[in-house]
């Protein structure tokens, strides 16, 4: 009886990742429990389509190569993107984060906190480009969860590129204005205000 060969093709980067993959991901190995064992199962499912029958067939060798791969792909630490495109539509991050309606900044904190939401905020920081003129570009207006499905399909570099971004920024403020400048300031409230993006990109 011969052996049933599966043709494999790996993503040789995170932009080849779609997030919708990734949160898959996530869902499945939400679980301290899990051995690593059970996490490379769960990442030959989630990335590369092989069920947990196939993938117990194949040789440790095999298994430990591919692994290893896809560990070194989710391990990249990408800059922020700007834009990218999804079919014939191009998706641009909102150019100025200070012009955010606060509509815009109530969703971005409410779904950026949770993985299973992380598209519906991804919808509210990357849209359709509307007008380019050389290196600048504006964007439709927001508009709920009118792209949120499709965010699934963009690529993880993107939504972990901003992830990233907000993090560096975050540091950077808290370095250049230390809570001594504020000494009229609500403790309590600072702590608590943005707690979505907060614990997203801890």
């Amino acid at each position: 009886m011969k052996t049933k060969k599966l043709k494999i093709t790996l993503p040789s980067s995170m932009s080849e990742i779609s997030l919708g993959r990734y949160q898959k991901f996530i869902e499945s190995t939400d679980d301290e429990t899990l051995t690593d064992d059970q996490i490379a199962i769960a990442m030959m499912e989630a990335f590369l389509d092989i069920k947990q029958s196939d993938t117990l067939k194949m040789t440790m060798q095999s298994m430990a190569q591919i692994s290893e791969k896809l560990a070194n792909v989710l391990s990249e630490k990408p800059s922020l993107v700007q834009k990218f495109k999804m079919g014939d539509t191009e998706f641009g991050f909102i150019p100025k984060l200070d012009d955010m309606t606060f509509g815009e900044y109530v969703d971005l904190d409410t779904y950026i906190s949770d993985w299973s939401t992380m598209h519906n905020a991804m919808a509210v920081l990357f849209r359709p480009i509307k007008e380019k003129k050389g290196l600048k570009y504006s964007l439709y207006d927001y508009e709920g969860d009118l792209y949120e499905d499709a965010m699934k399909n963009m690529p993880l570099s993107a939504c972990m590129g901003a992830l990233i971004f907000f993090y560096r920024l975050e540091k950077e403020l808290k370095r250049i204005i230390p809570d001594s400048l504020h000494p009229t300031a609500n403790p309590q409230h600072s702590e608590k205000s943005g707690v979505g993006i907060n614990q997203s990109i801890s």
